[in-house]
């Protein structure tokens, strides 16, 4: 058997993606894969050799490969790397196939993968080289007349259950102020329709809540139940293939694609991108977070910061305010003509000045007060003696 120190980069490559699939980490396995095999055609293409002249390739041990400079370099070939229209690789594209890399080198350095065998490599060159940032997609602002036109395409979908399943999720996330992970983990028995509540289970931090929803969004959510269907709850097990096995304890959730299968994060984002086509708007126009963001902004001029506190389930207050964009210029301008003081002082003369002259009815209505409750002196009454005669 090769000795695990002259594995090559292929085989890692590809036992690192078996590992994942009995991990059942089959997400992080598709997704990695393709980014992965990016790099190994890397390899075989940039000519890399070491100093003494040996050419660097996929078949080359990954020990020769972990150099901090090659991984620079395939960071640089990424960032240069185009889309099909022509357009760069967004900076959490490029962060992708970084990420991909760091695991990857995290399974080979780590020996409980490669026991009783020493594993490939014993130091972890990729770590240390710095990615390009982390840019906030969910971050830019989203008007609500973008929301208003999505909740519209998604009320003129054909297939009844699927419009009724949109209409649905746009109330949950727009009114309940639910993050992605929290409205994928809701099941039936979180609505609560006489409390008019959501039950959240998987909240961020670990926490449970109650969310407050107002009556259109439990119109929406009956009506997709009455839609919905069966849904056996499950799990699903790798023979040979995936099969789905039944089992009564797993949750009943409230969103499902089909019989077996329940809505997940890829069919949150294929049915956003279905909405945005249908109201033609470009991809990433709207996401999820985005709702949660546009509806805090619009509780917070209504509301007051502390809704907007409530509405998004926040701790610190200072977690709240950075929800919150800057004045635009147009904005300022309407906020300091609002407030400016000439304004108010024309205003202020313009205005009829309050009568100071009393009405006589209505003085004549007014109940006399006695000196004595003025003073705050008991009333008393003072007999008056009759001279005698």
């Amino acid at each position: 058997m090769e000795r695990s120190l002259n594995v090559s980069v292929e085989q890692c490559v590809n036992r690192f993606l078996r590992w994942l699939r009995i991990m059942r980490r089959g997400s992080s396995a598709r997704t990695w894969a393709p980014r992965l095999r990016v790099f190994l055609a890397f390899l075989d293409t940039e000519g890399l050799s070491t100093e003494d002249g040996t050419l660097i390739d996929r078949h080359s041990p990954m020990a020769l490969v972990n150099n901090d400079e090659i991984v620079s370099a395939f960071y640089a070939a990424i960032e240069r790397r185009q889309k099909p229209d022509g357009s760069p690789l967004h900076n959490n594209a490029q962060r992708q196939y970084g990420h991909a890399c760091r695991a990857l080198w995290s399974y080979c350095c780590d020996g409980k993968f490669w026991a009783p065998q020493s594993p490939p490599i014993t130091w972890n060159a990729c770590a240390p080289v710095p990615m390009v940032h982390h840019e906030r997609s969910h971050r830019k602002p989203v008007r609500f007349s973008v929301l208003a036109a999505v909740y519209d395409a998604a009320k003129r979908i054909k297939d009844p259950r699927v419009s009724a399943l949109a209409v649905a999720v746009l109330q949950i996330l727009s009114q309940g102020g639910l993050r992605r992970r929290e409205l994928i983990g809701l099941e039936v028995c979180d609505f609560n329709r006489d409390e008019k509540t959501l039950h959240v289970r998987h909240a961020k931090g670990g926490k449970l809540r109650y969310q407050k929803i107002d009556d259109v969004c439990c119109a929406a959510i009956d009506r997709y139940l009455s839609l919905r269907g069966e849904y056996i709850r499950g799990r699903w097990e790798l023979r040979r293939g995936w099969h789905h096995v039944p089992d009564e304890s797993q949750p009943d959730y409230l969103f499902t694609h089909s019989l077996k299968r329940h809505l997940g994060t890829t069919g949150i984002t294929r049915l956003f991108e279905r909405l945005e086509r249908s109201a033609g708007f470009t991809k990433d126009s709207i996401r999820p977070h985005q709702i949660r963001r546009c509806q805090a902004s619009r509780i917070n001029i209504v509301a007051g910061l502390k809704a907007a506190q409530e509405y998004l389930d926040h701790d610190d207050l200072r977690t709240t305010i950075e929800y919150f964009d800057r004045a635009t210029p147009e904005e300022m301008d309407d906020a300091l003509r609002s407030v400016q003081i000439e304004q108010a002082n024309d205003e202020h003369h313009s205005a009829a000045p309050p009568s100071t002259t009393p009405d006589p009815e209505r003085r004549a209505q007014r109940p006399r007060k006695s000196h004595a409750r003025r003073c705050n002196l008991p009333r008393r009454r003072i007999a008056i003696e009759k001279p005698n005669d």
